[in-house]
């Protein structure tokens, strides 16, 4: 038997999308006109300050975690799994949600070419906005949590969320600790990985079984 979302659950999760996408644009557009932002600097300056070299193992675990070729194996046994249920819709979601996301944060990196800051532990290539690791663990992490808690009752589905929240939340303190982003490619990869999220989240429920 089909549960149809409520209405409301349907226009919050839209209106939450256009709010997190429109976000992302202001973001990518004003890191891409300034070449000096205070704020980054001064955040970066702060974290300089304090001696987390005897967290640099525990922490590059923990943004290992969050690095797309981890969750790619992810999104490819979760996919295979769900092929096997025979969820043939959420799987090809899921396998979405994460390929989409992971074709922005390119494109985004490519555009809006941003430096990483000089205090990088781990010297990269890539361009610094957004953070893929904040963006890709968001849609990837959030959507997995949300197939979980759907299969529990409310109690057990507040422990899901709060742990694959407090999951994500490490991987994102990760990368500031590490010295791989600035405080604008955190929130810009927040916001994409939101908005991609939000978009699967809002399908899923629109054809869910």
């Amino acid at each position: 038997m089909t549960n149809k979302p409520s209405l409301l659950s349907q226009q919050t999760l839209i209106l939450s999308f256009i709010f997190t996408t429109g976000l992302y644009i202001l973001l990518a557009t004003y890191v891409n006109y300034q070449d000096n932002i205070v704020w980054n600097n001064t955040l970066q300056q702060y974290i300089q300050n304090y001696n987390t070299n005897a967290l640099t193992p525990l922490l590059a675990t923990i943004t290992w975690i969050g690095d797309k070729r981890v969750l790619f194996v992810l999104l490819a046994v979760v996919f295979l799994w769900l092929i096997y249920l025979r969820h043939w819709r959420t799987a090809i979601l899921w396998l979405s949600n994460g390929f989409i996301c992971s074709a922005l944060i390119a494109i985004s990196k490519i555009t809006i070419n941003i430096t990483r800051p000089e205090f990088l532990i781990e010297p990269s290539t890539l361009g610094a906005f957004p953070s893929g690791h904040t963006a890709l663990s968001i849609a990837v992490y959030g959507f997995l949590a949300f197939l979980i808690a759907q299969k529990l009752k409310p109690p057990q589905r507040y422990i899901i969320y709060i742990g694959f929240a407090l999951l994500i939340s490490l991987i994102i303190a990760s990368r500031l600790l590490l010295h791989m982003h600035w405080l604008t490619d955190i929130l810009g990869g927040s916001a994409l990985g939101l908005a991609t999220l939000l978009l699967s989240l809002f399908l899923y429920q629109r054809h869910s079984q």
